[in-house]
């Protein structure tokens, strides 16, 4: 691996300290390294401040003929708002939010709530590139895996290149060393805690697509009948799911003894490795309704990504769902791997344990 040379960073007079290698073994949080993002917010704020104007300016002159022109003003103001609401949100979700992510198992591109994986278990190969573009050469770090997927970033698409290449590779090195089980947790207890804010996002998302119109139509237009009470059931039925996948989420603690998984709302269930009597692991493929989801989370990123040459990807695809169960003694645990973290760390603790704790009995 060559050193690294001059930085790329968009405000040179700050410095960002680089994090100590044996801190960075040891810390198994994932790191976000953003693009510059200065121009979008600008346009952003351009958009809304034109929006609100003219919708205020509409107001303001439907106001001076009398009542009936001022409700037809006030919807139109309010109409406008919502506008500049959505508009906000689609801006962020496809361009303000662009990350990179790295982290002890995996790599990623974050662009709102989709999530471009490829995780170090993957990686055949990291390296990095140099291109001439518009007289200036940059450089690109390539992570390869075995199916031939290419995930490539080049230096300015983050703010602190040094620091990010840096990170890429010592986790890369990390994980191709210690294989992503053992690794740095010592001998254990190994704890591990669903990952569900993907999903949470979604039904927030759902719900606030719902709720806000259907508040626009209910106060302000409830002439349209039972548009709007429709609009707001349905979002605050988004609402209840999004508040079940928390209230649902699982934490699971494995030792010498046994495996725990705990959720807030249903308690503990403790299995002791001496009463397992099955395991089985398994896969749940899609529905229409899932696969029509992600065809069309496709193909906006595909949009999104069109002019965007900073970044060369694959497409977007989510984990498919797999599960693990482990039975005995009138109990199971369900452990959702799609969900977890380190899925192989915590696969290698129960298969150790579990084979330790049969040999003892």
């Amino acid at each position: 691996m060559s050193q690294p040379h001059a930085p790329y960073r968009r405000n040179p007079g700050v410095i960002v300290p680089l994090q100590n290698l044996q801190d960075l073994a040891l810390d198994e949080s994932e790191h976000s390294f953003y693009t510059p993002r200065g121009g979008d917010w600008a346009i952003l704020a351009l958009v809304v401040v034109t929006l609100l104007g003219t919708g205020y300016f509409a107001w303001h002159q439907l106001e001076m003929q009398g009542a009936s022109a001022d409700h037809t003003g006030r919807a139109i103001f309010f109409g406008f708002v919502l506008v500049a609401i959505y508009w906000s949100a689609i801006l962020y979700a496809l361009k303000l939010s662009v990350g990179i992510r790295v982290g002890p198992s995996r790599m990623s591109v974050v662009r709102g709530p989709w999530h471009t994986e490829l995780p170090w278990r993957e990686v055949v190969r990291l390296v990095e590139r140099s291109q001439m573009v518009d007289g200036q050469r940059l450089r690109w770090v390539v992570a390869m895996a075995r199916d031939g997927r290419r995930l490539q970033i080049r230096e300015d698409m983050v703010d602190d290149y040094v620091r990010f290449r840096m990170e890429t590779y010592e986790r890369y090195r990390l994980w191709r060393d210690h294989g992503g089980t053992w690794s740095t947790t010592g001998g254990g207890p190994f704890h591990a805690r669903e990952t569900i804010s993907t999903q949470v996002t979604w039904w927030g998302v759902a719900a606030g697509l719902l709720i806000l119109p259907g508040v626009y139509f209910f106060v302000l237009l409830p002439e349209t009948g039972w548009l709007g009470p429709g609009l707001l059931a349905a979002g605050l039925l988004c609402t209840l799911f999004s508040f079940r996948a928390l209230a649902r989420r699982q934490t699971y603690h494995v030792d010498a003894k046994a495996i725990e998984a705990s959720r807030v709302v249903g308690g503990t269930i403790r299995l002791p490795w001496r009463e397992i009597t099955r395991t089985e692991r398994s896969r749940h493929p899609f529905n229409v309704a899932i696969k029509a989801g992600i065809a069309i989370g496709r193909l906006a990123l595909k949009l999104a990504m069109r002019n965007d040459k900073r970044m060369r990807s694959f497409d977007w695809y989510p984990r498919v769902p797999e599960y693990l169960s482990l039975r005995g003694g009138g109990h199971q645990i369900r452990i959702k791997l799609h969900r977890v973290a380190r899925p192989d760390e915590l696969l290698a603790w129960v298969e150790f344990y579990e084979r330790v704790g049969k040999r003892a009995t």
